[in-house]
């Protein structure tokens, strides 16, 4: 279970949340839209534990705004993997060791390296990649990459800011797909985006934002 109990992220010029009550679900597929500036991200990092609410509390799992430490932030972000829009890739790593390079910072053993990121590989449909470096790869690709990255440690929810910002229409489609299997097999997924059109009739639950605050909380009509 994820839950924002009254949440609200002031900053020094600006208020990024209001406010917030909700519950997310383990494997919901929720979408936050919004205008830019309306807290997409904000939330994103809330749930990230990379900021703090000024007021309210973040509970993802077991871990409590109001109480973790330093020292259990790892701990949360073994379950809480992050997607960004710019990919945040290792240009001096191959395609492989951008996966695994997460796992040995945190002590699995070679052998479970090894087959994790095998099989994350072949989840997002790039084991003929492994030795490619990111400036070999389409953008498309990259965010496969990255995706995996996130999703190696077998975490409890992804999250995605803008996911599809830097693709075209069929690569966006694509990365949608992918996530839309992962969150099938039953990891939630909160995604910001400004696509709209993209997410029309796909059945997901869309959290919208206005000015910090949520303005409608409903799942869409799923196109037959």
């Amino acid at each position: 279970m994820i839950s924002l109990a009254n949440v609200s992220a002031r900053f020094t010029d600006t208020i990024g949340v209001e406010g917030i009550t909700l519950d997310i679900n383990k494997g919901e597929f929720v979408c936050i839209t919004g205008p830019t500036g309306a807290g997409k991200t904000t939330i994103l990092k809330l749930l990230y534990m990379d900021i703090k609410p000024s007021s309210g509390r973040v509970t993802v799992e077991e871990f409590d705004s109001g109480t973790i430490t330093r020292k259990q932030i790892p701990y949360l972000r073994r379950k809480v993997g992050m997607i960004f829009q710019d990919f945040k890739l290792l240009g001096d790593r191959n395609v492989y060791d951008n996966i695994a390079f997460a796992l040995r910072a945190t002590g699995y053993k070679r052998a479970d390296v090894k087959k994790m990121t095998a099989r994350v590989l072949a989840q997002v449909d790039l084991n003929h990649r492994r030795y490619h470096f990111p400036d070999q790869l389409s953008g498309g690709e990259q965010q496969r990459v990255a995706i995996a990255r996130a999703l190696v440690v077998e975490p409890y929810v992804i999250l995605a800011d803008e996911p599809t910002g830097n693709l075209d229409p069929e690569s966006s489609n694509l990365i949608l797909d992918v996530l839309i299997s992962i969150q099938r097999q039953g990891t939630s997924v909160v995604m910001a985006t400004h696509d709209y059109h993209m997410i029309d009739g796909r059945g997901f639950r869309r959290i919208h934002l206005e000015d910090g605050k949520v303005t409608d909380d409903s799942i869409d009509v799923q196109a037959e």
